[in-house]
């Protein structure tokens, strides 16, 4: 494509209706991971988010090694809880690499997918505007349902402007912030 010779109207639509991640649940690995110190219990589910979209989310769940959990789809984190948010053309897969380091430190980890993104409903992302808004709900059920003691925003490209932004207005459930970029890991935190 010779990008000199696209018009604004063609360009917007490339920003703003990125190519959706094609992928299955199966990607995001079994339900049930077992490490050293913690299992990994996945609790997948969706929310409707204010635009009508629906957002398709993952949350997983540390439990002490070798305890027995009889409903898992009822488990509550009781801990803190990191809040992944992926690229403009990325989805939940993009924070996977964050599952080990979490629940082996007790920690519970929370993947979706922003409307228009993913698995979850939507034609366009408005580059972190409207993305906040499914962010926060997202953290609404995460400190509510699931009662996460703390909440740590990770944010990639897209998703670093949507937890600045998130930040910028409600920081008082924010512990800490990472925002990652191909440069770099930068650490927000009070």
């Amino acid at each position: 494509m010779n990008l000199g010779n696209i018009g604004v109207t063609t360009a917007w639509k490339i920003l703003i209706s990125p190519h959706k991640t094609n992928y299955s649940t199966s990607n995001l690995g079994p339900v049930l991971m077992s490490y050293q110190k913690y299992d990994s219990y996945r609790i997948d589910s969706e929310f409707v988010n204010t635009r009508g979209n629906t957002i398709q989310y993952s949350v997983f769940v540390p439990v002490k090694s070798g305890a027995r959990v009889e409903k898992y789809q009822s488990l509550k984190m009781n801990c803190p809880c990191v809040i992944y948010c992926h690229s403009q053309q990325g989805c939940r897969i993009e924070g996977l690499f964050l599952q080990e380091f979490c629940i082996e430190n007790g920690i519970g980890l929370c993947l979706f997918d922003f409307g228009g993104c993913g698995k979850s409903t939507g034609e366009f992302v408005t580059l972190g505007w409207k993305e906040t808004d499914d962010l926060a709900q997202m953290i609404d059920l995460v400190t509510g349902n699931l009662r996460a003691t703390q909440i740590c925003l990770w944010g990639r490209s897209m998703g670093a402007v949507t937890s600045i932004m998130f930040a910028e207005r409600s920081s008082f459930f924010i512990s800490s912030m990472v925002g990652s970029a191909d440069s770099g890991l930068t650490l927000f935190g009070h």
